[in-house]
């Protein structure tokens, strides 16, 4: 089967497109995912597969076309999947390793505001909650992403045996889009 994979999480607007695009910018493969939008013109790293509606599906039925979808993908030794922490349960089996983005509650707020979701905090409390369920999750702080500090990638490169590439980081962040 593969190496151990890559799980990032967090609520909505905390970072998570950001700190994927990070991994994705080190060779971490998403798979084909959703298109970039105008509240995310650097793109989402959302895998298309996950975005079917699956409410019916229980976790191990999911877990089972998880590994279809990666054996028709071809997908390589280093994979990854950016998901809400509802989705913990699906990629458990697989024992990646897993990153939780955390962000200041007023600038989720904001930023949900921004892009037309519902600002209340109901969504990322319970996100909070989930992913403080999360054994071994490494947490990390995408706005000093963007402000340039990338120390936070180190333990979770690390762990997947990938080497910190500074120049391909500062490309991948652009901290204009960061207030979106």
């Amino acid at each position: 089967m593969h190496d151990r994979p890559l799980f990032i999480t967090g609520a909505s607007r905390s970072g998570t497109s950001m700190t994927a695009g990070l991994f994705a910018a080190h060779g971490v493969w998403f798979g084909p995912c959703v298109p970039a939008s105008p509240i995310n013109t650097k793109g989402f790293h959302e895998s298309r597969f996950l975005k079917m509606d699956w409410q019916n599906a229980g976790p191990i039925a999911r877990q089972e076309s998880w590994r279809v979808w990666l054996d028709q993908h071809a997908a390589p030794q280093q994979w990854a999947v950016k998901a809400g922490p509802e989705w913990w349960p699906v990629f458990k089996a697989f024992n990646p390793v897993v990153v939780c983005c955390y962000r200041d509650l007023r600038a989720i707020r904001a930023s949900r505001e921004r892009a037309g979701f519902d600002p209340s905090d109901r969504h990322t409390e319970r996100a909070w909650e989930l992913m403080g369920e999360i054994p071994g999750a490494h947490s990390v702080r995408p706005d000093e992403f963007a402000e340039g500090n990338f120390t936070g990638l180190q333990p979770v490169l690390d762990a997947l045996g990938i080497e910190f590439a500074a120049e391909a980081a500062a490309a991948w962040v652009d901290p204009a889009l960061w207030t979106k």
